[in-house]
């Protein structure tokens, strides 16, 4: 596995290590915003189950109001 990954990074070292600092900002972004992402898809996830329930309204409305487009 070793002698694979030095083929694999040769010479790219400091490309390596400046993609792996980004991938550590972009999961540490995403850890401190977890509240707001799970509150996000919380909020999806209730928007999703209110339309399924509610289809044949979101239709008809649909439906009168492309007359008017």
């Amino acid at each position: 596995i070793t002698t694979e990954l030095n083929k694999a990074v040769g010479g790219r070292e400091s490309e390596v290590r400046s993609t792996l600092r980004r991938v550590d900002t972009l999961v540490s972004d995403l850890d401190d915003h977890r509240g707001d992402i799970t509150a996000a898809l919380d909020a999806v996830n209730r928007l999703s189950a209110t339309l399924a329930h509610r289809d044949q309204d979101v239709g008809a409305v649909l439906d009168d109001l492309a007359p008017g487009l």
